[in-house]
């Protein structure tokens, strides 16, 4: 942590001192974990100031991985702690999109309360000599375990990609960063031995003060990946970290720097490395990342499009069109603007934005330009299935492609869900049925 001067605080009822690392209240010592401990000093040095989530980061943890969700269960500890409430906070306010303010009066002095320092010398060093010596004799034993039994990799069947924290210093870059949690969770998926919940999925968990065995319970996984973005021009930083859940415990953390043109290889290795911790070998299919670009600005604004297109709106359409329009034309061999255009044109027929005659047909070229030029991608070959459903009436055509599309990433919630259509108008109910549950576990 920095290095915060040897005071006392006092606020509300509360004492805490930072030398001896204390927080006391009626003469009673209340726990906080040590990030918790070191993020509520932050605050009460900052007293009365917005602190900014980037600032506390790099205030409490230096230069140590951390991601946004570690930062709020901080704050979500110290509030019950304090016995706070976020929605009429006492002392830690929140600010959206910002930080927190400490917003209760501080005294702070230079010497501890007296209370704070009534714990004796002999028995902190009685203390001292029982913790080490259970130190010595656990690490003894877990020496023995270890020669004896061999660790098994945790058993993983259905994983999460929480919502990735946003370290860019601007809200403007929150289309860059949704873009790069979309990529993570894309490349993931072509994992077929798990299950990746999908991304509208986890979006409620943004800012959430939940802990990480409430998310997994209620997304029902065995595990959760966690991470940042911070962006600087056409540097990009990428931080991930994968965590069981059951019993909670970090597997892996890795931190990558590299050109904004790299996203796709960063994805790719980071699903080699969680592959690698779960003991799952990987196809050849498996490995090969999206097609990459170059060009920087060409990728941004595939990134933008793709922020327009789920706002589902007439105008969020022509503004997807137009930036990934702009995209094709930076770098006509990036095959992933064709997918979103094509798909503008198919959702604006569907809903009655454009006419079927000039959505259908369009979506269906752009979607084989895009698999000429990639023909792994699922996406593009759901749209043909969307084409052969909705515009040719071709059902047997539609499950054929469907199915297809289910192979090449058999957890794309939107084809078990296209699936279970193509079932239901062929009277096959009982498959609709199980088809559309399967996308409902996944989204």
């Amino acid at each position: 942590m920095h290095d915060a001067p040897q005071l006392c605080y006092r606020f509300g009822g509360f004492r805490l001192d930072v030398r001896e690392r204390l927080l006391v209240r009626d003469e009673k010592v209340l726990r906080l974990e040590p990030k918790s401990f070191d993020v509520l000093c932050y605050l009460l040095e900052n007293a009365g100031h917005l602190v900014s989530k980037q600032e506390l980061v790099a205030g409490v943890w230096a230069r140590a991985y951390v991601s946004d969700n570690s930062l709020t269960r901080c704050v979500h500890q110290i509030r019950a702690t304090l016995e706070d409430d976020a929605d009429r906070p006492r002392y830690i306010e929140t600010v959206p999109g910002s930080g927190y303010r400490f917003i209760a009066d501080v005294d702070v002095a230079t010497e501890p309360d007296a209370d704070t320092k009534r714990t004796p010398v002999r028995r902190r060093a009685l203390l001292a000599v029982v913790a080490f010596t259970i130190v010595l004799v656990a690490s003894a034993m877990f020496l023995i375990w270890r020669s004896e039994v061999a660790v098994e990799p945790p058993a993983i069947g259905r994983v999460a990609v929480l919502p990735l924290a946003n370290l860019t210093g601007t809200p403007d870059q929150e289309y860059f960063v949704q873009g790069v949690h979309e990529a993570l969770v894309a490349e993931l998926s072509r994992i077929a031995s798990i299950d990746v919940i999908s991304r509208t999925s986890v979006m409620s968990f943004r800012d959430t003060e939940l802990s990480v065995p409430e998310i997994a319970a209620r997304l029902d996984v065995d595990a959760l990946v966690e991470g940042s973005v911070m962006r600087a021009g056409d540097n990009l930083t990428v931080t991930a970290q994968l965590i069981a859940t059951s019993p909670e415990r970090h597997l892996w953390a890795e931190r990558y720097h590299r050109d904004v043109s790299e996203l796709f290889e960063i994805t790719t290795d980071i699903v080699k490395a969680i592959a690698a911790e779960i003991a799952i070998e990987l196809a050849p299919d498996q490995l090969a990342a999206n097609p990459a670009t170059l060009n920087g600005e060409a990728y941004d604004a595939y990134l933008q499009g793709r922020f327009y297109f789920e706002l589902r709106t007439p105008g969020g359409y022509r503004k997807a069109q137009d930036r990934f329009r702009h995209a094709i034309e930076l770098d006509p061999s990036f095959a992933p603007p064709y997918v979103g255009l094509a798909h503008t044109f198919g959702s604006a027929a569907i809903f009655g934005v454009v006419s079927p005659e000039a959505g259908f047909p369009e979506a269906e070229r752009l979607a084989r330009q895009a698999i000429a030029l990639d023909d792994g991608l699922a996406e593009a070959h759901l749209l043909l299935a969307g084409v052969s459903f909705y515009w040719d009436w071709d059902w047997a055509a539609a499950e054929r492609k469907a199915q297809y599309v289910l192979q090449l990433n058999p957890s794309l919630a939107n084809a078990h869900r296209f699936l279970s259509e193509v079932y239901s108008v062929t009277g096959r109910h009982p498959e609709a049925m199980a088809a559309v549950e399967r996308g409902r576990a996944i989204d």
